[in-house]
């Protein structure tokens, strides 16, 4: 049956984003792949950094199956934490740094353009955990958001909570795995963050 953005984000539907894909054609795909830092090193202050992989041409026949699967495209979970990151905080692309507390400024390296709609895309990835693939992130003292994925045997989640006022994003890979996997791992992360630990029980016995 018809399915919206919200549905299609909430259920990885792989259909939907296929035909989005094949809509928008390749070159616009690529270009805002690339606005959002898919292909090209963070600059994290690592030595080492891989700036994976945007393919430079891909034939019509096989656009929709990168829009859905990510086929040809390498990437890091630091770069998908990067594109996480500007899809919730309205499109800036900031400069990941390993840094203390004390002395971290943010670095902002590029906007994406003005028309660019983002629209839509909180809720679906709120759905996601609330009612969809990522639901074994669900906990109704932390609002956690995100995006699960599958391929290959590896599964991952991309989320960032809370998510009426995001200040944590959180990439979390399992292999053997898949999204729902990913996303229990995530849950557990965000429970140590918002959640205080329970204070230990002690029994007092009589004398």
């Amino acid at each position: 049956g018809p399915i919206d953005l919200r549905r299609a984000l909430a259920q990885s539907c792989n259909p939907y984003f296929e035909a989005v894909g094949e809509r928008l054609g390749y070159a616009t795909v690529q270009r805002y792949a690339h606005l959002l830092g898919l292909g090209t090193a963070t600059g994290i202050n690592l030595e080492g950094e891989s700036r994976g992989l945007m393919p430079a041409f891909v034939p019509p026949s096989r656009v929709g199956h990168l829009s859905s699967h990510a086929a040809g495209i390498r990437t890091s979970a630091v770069q998908i934490a990067v594109l996480m990151s500007a899809m919730v905080n309205g499109g800036i692309v900031y400069q990941p740094q390993v840094s203390g507390p004390g002395d971290f400024v943010a670095r902002e390296r590029w906007r994406l353009p003005p028309q660019t709609v983002l629209g839509g895309l909180a809720e679906g990835f709120l759905s996601a955990v609330n009612e969809g693939s990522a639901a074994s992130a669900f906990d109704p003292d932390v609002i956690v958001a995100g995006k699960t994925g599958t391929c290959s045997g590896l599964g991952w989640f991309a989320s960032y909570a809370p998510a009426d006022r995001p200040e944590v994003v959180i990439v979390t890979l399992v292999r053997p795995g898949n999204g729902h996997s990913a996303s229990a791992v995530a849950g557990r992360i965000y429970q140590r963050l918002y959640k205080p630990a329970p204070l230990p029980t002690v029994s007092a016995g009589g004398g």
